[in-house]
């Protein structure tokens, strides 16, 4: 019983440091770089009907945990108004368009960057946008659960936090 009580708070200090060293930002996210994909697209329609395509071969996409409920949504400014253009869920492995009803996680992107998506990596799309403040990300999870939630994608903490 003892050595259970010593292992248990080993694991609760090794946490407690590990959490203490990453800082989850609410309102963006980011994608580890991915191999670049150069496609051309005549038009944002095109552009949208190939996303989930697009997106399912992306490597952090892919190393999503399968009981994950994501929705990705897809922006742009009418007369100073955001517009809500496309939504897509990627839930248990699959890309759809439309609208979840419970999502985990919320990202919003500009769909000025959609194009980008096809000629850049993905994370230099996402990095960019972050940093022009037209990413975003909500959730109601907490930083503990998010952390045991997606831990199969922790590897690409340096994008996601």
């Amino acid at each position: 019983m003892k050595h259970i009580k010593i292992i248990t708070l080993v694991l609760i200090i090794l946490a407690g440091i590990f959490l203490t060293t990453l800082q989850i930002n609410s309102y963006a996210i980011n994608s580890k770089p991915e191999s670049t994909q150069t496609i051309t697209l005549n038009s944002q329609k095109e552009a949208f009907d190939y996303l989930p395509q697009y997106l399912a071969g992306q490597e952090i996409i892919q190393s999503l945990p399968k009981n994950t409920a994501i929705d990705l949504k897809f922006f742009d400014f009418v007369n100073g108004k955001r517009v809500w253009l496309r939504e897509y869920s990627l839930e248990n492995g699959k890309i759809l368009e439309q609208k979840m009803e419970s999502p985990e996680i919320i990202i919003s992107l500009h769909s000025k960057y959609l194009a980008g998506l096809y000629q850049e990596d993905f994370c230099a799309v996402l990095k960019n946008a972050n940093t022009n403040g037209d990413l975003g990300f909500e959730t109601d999870l907490s930083t503990a659960s998010l952390l045991w939630k997606f831990k199969s994608i922790i590897k690409y903490k340096e994008c996601i936090i």
